[in-house]
Protein backbone atom coordinates (compact mmCIF):
# COMPACT_ATOMS: atom_id res chain seq x y z
CA UNK A 1 0.00 0.00 0.00
CA UNK A 2 1.33 3.43 -0.61
CA UNK A 3 1.27 6.51 1.44
CA UNK A 4 -1.63 8.90 1.03
CA UNK A 5 1.16 11.93 -0.14
CA UNK A 6 2.53 9.40 -2.80
CA UNK A 7 -0.90 8.72 -3.95
CA UNK A 8 -1.84 12.27 -4.51
CA UNK A 9 1.23 12.77 -6.85
CA UNK A 10 -0.82 10.07 -9.23
CA UNK A 11 -4.00 11.71 -8.31
CA UNK A 12 -4.51 13.71 -11.65
CA UNK A 13 -4.49 11.20 -13.68
CA UNK A 14 -7.87 10.00 -11.97
CA UNK A 15 -9.42 14.05 -11.53
CA UNK A 16 -7.66 16.08 -13.90
CA UNK A 17 -9.03 18.83 -11.88
CA UNK A 18 -7.42 17.71 -8.91
CA UNK A 19 -4.13 20.37 -7.92
CA UNK A 20 -2.87 19.58 -4.63
CA UNK A 21 -1.89 23.46 -3.89
CA UNK A 22 -5.49 24.12 -2.93
CA UNK A 23 -5.36 21.78 -0.16
CA UNK A 24 -4.36 23.70 2.76
CA UNK A 25 -3.91 21.15 5.66
CA UNK A 26 -2.85 17.02 5.81
CA UNK A 27 -5.89 16.08 6.97
CA UNK A 28 -8.05 17.34 3.90
CA UNK A 29 -5.27 15.59 1.77
CA UNK A 30 -5.66 12.55 3.82
CA UNK A 31 -10.06 12.71 2.89
CA UNK A 32 -9.36 13.34 -0.39
CA UNK A 33 -7.02 10.31 -0.78
CA UNK A 34 -9.33 8.17 0.84
CA UNK A 35 -12.42 9.47 -0.94
CA UNK A 36 -10.51 7.92 -4.47
CA UNK A 37 -8.62 5.64 -3.09
CA UNK A 38 -11.08 3.72 -0.41
CA UNK A 39 -10.24 3.65 3.34
CA UNK A 40 -7.41 1.48 4.58
CA UNK A 41 -6.96 3.14 7.29
CA UNK A 42 -5.41 1.87 10.68
CA UNK A 43 -4.92 2.71 14.09
CA UNK A 44 -1.73 2.17 15.93
CA UNK A 45 -1.23 1.83 19.57
CA UNK A 46 2.17 2.98 21.01
CA UNK A 47 3.93 3.42 23.95
CA UNK A 48 8.00 4.25 23.67
CA UNK A 49 10.04 3.89 27.12
CA UNK A 50 13.67 4.72 27.38
CA UNK A 51 15.22 3.07 29.78
CA UNK A 52 18.35 4.25 31.80
CA UNK A 53 17.45 7.55 31.67
CA UNK A 54 17.91 9.90 34.93
CA UNK A 55 14.89 10.31 37.01
CA UNK A 56 11.54 8.61 36.70
CA UNK A 57 9.63 11.15 34.54
CA UNK A 58 9.68 11.26 30.95
CA UNK A 59 7.36 14.03 29.67
CA UNK A 60 10.36 15.85 28.12
CA UNK A 61 10.63 12.44 26.01
CA UNK A 62 7.16 12.34 25.12
CA UNK A 63 7.38 15.57 23.93
CA UNK A 64 10.45 15.18 21.68
CA UNK A 65 8.28 11.92 20.14
CA UNK A 66 5.08 14.12 20.11
CA UNK A 67 7.18 16.71 17.76
CA UNK A 68 8.08 13.42 15.32
CA UNK A 69 4.60 12.89 14.92
CA UNK A 70 3.39 16.42 14.41
CA UNK A 71 6.43 16.69 11.43
CA UNK A 72 4.57 13.59 10.26
CA UNK A 73 1.18 14.67 9.05
CA UNK A 74 -0.62 11.86 10.79
CA UNK A 75 -3.45 12.29 13.08
CA UNK A 76 -2.64 11.45 17.02
CA UNK A 77 -4.09 11.65 20.41
CA UNK A 78 -2.06 11.16 23.29
CA UNK A 79 -3.07 9.13 26.32
CA UNK A 80 -2.02 8.70 29.84
CA UNK A 81 -0.62 5.63 28.51
CA UNK A 82 0.56 6.25 25.11
CA UNK A 83 -0.39 6.98 21.37
CA UNK A 84 -3.03 6.21 19.18
CA UNK A 85 -2.31 7.28 15.57
CA UNK A 86 -4.07 7.34 12.36
CA UNK A 87 -2.48 6.18 9.12
CA UNK A 88 -2.28 3.15 6.41
CA UNK A 89 -0.20 0.33 7.70
CA UNK A 90 2.76 1.63 5.82
CA UNK A 91 2.85 5.17 7.38
CA UNK A 92 2.21 3.57 10.88
CA UNK A 93 4.98 1.10 10.67
CA UNK A 94 7.03 4.23 9.29
CA UNK A 95 6.59 6.23 12.14
CA UNK A 96 6.96 3.36 14.81
CA UNK A 97 10.31 2.63 13.77
CA UNK A 98 11.12 6.90 13.49
CA UNK A 99 9.48 7.41 16.89
CA UNK A 100 12.10 4.06 18.26
CA UNK A 101 15.05 5.02 16.79
CA UNK A 102 14.18 8.68 18.60
CA UNK A 103 15.80 7.64 21.80
CA UNK A 104 19.03 5.53 20.79
CA UNK A 105 19.71 9.25 18.41
CA UNK A 106 18.87 11.09 21.63
CA UNK A 107 21.05 9.05 23.31
CA UNK A 108 19.78 5.98 25.52
CA UNK A 109 20.85 3.00 24.90
CA UNK A 110 17.77 0.91 25.58
CA UNK A 111 14.42 1.51 24.78
CA UNK A 112 11.21 -0.34 25.15
CA UNK A 113 8.70 0.05 22.70
CA UNK A 114 5.12 -1.58 23.34
CA UNK A 115 2.77 -1.48 19.64
CA UNK A 116 -0.63 -2.81 18.60
CA UNK A 117 -1.92 -2.21 15.50
CA UNK A 118 -5.76 -2.92 14.36
CA UNK A 119 -5.52 -2.45 10.53
CA UNK A 120 -9.23 -2.78 9.49
CA UNK A 121 -9.44 -2.47 5.29
CA UNK A 122 -13.70 -3.36 5.10
CA UNK A 123 -14.54 0.12 6.40
CA UNK A 124 -12.91 3.41 7.19
CA UNK A 125 -11.59 4.01 10.58
CA UNK A 126 -10.77 7.10 12.30
CA UNK A 127 -9.33 8.14 16.13
CA UNK A 128 -12.26 8.34 18.47
CA UNK A 129 -14.87 5.54 16.44
CA UNK A 130 -14.66 2.92 18.80
CA UNK A 131 -15.02 4.73 21.78
CA UNK A 132 -17.96 6.72 20.05
CA UNK A 133 -19.67 3.28 19.29
CA UNK A 134 -19.15 1.95 23.06
CA UNK A 135 -20.84 5.15 24.09
CA UNK A 136 -23.79 4.83 21.44
CA UNK A 137 -24.53 1.44 22.97
CA UNK A 138 -24.48 2.50 26.27
CA UNK A 139 -26.98 5.51 25.27
CA UNK A 140 -29.15 2.53 24.35
CA UNK A 141 -31.40 1.13 27.12
CA UNK A 142 -32.92 -2.53 26.25
CA UNK A 143 -36.58 -2.92 26.98
CA UNK A 144 -37.32 -5.37 30.05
Amino acid sequence: MYGYMSILSGLSKVAPDFSPGFMNNAKQTRALAQFYFGSGMALLEITVIPLGTVGSGLSAWIAGLESLLEESCLPFRLNDMGTIVEGSADELFAIARKLHEYCFVEGVARVYTVMKIDDRRDKSVAIGDKVASVEARKAVKPDK
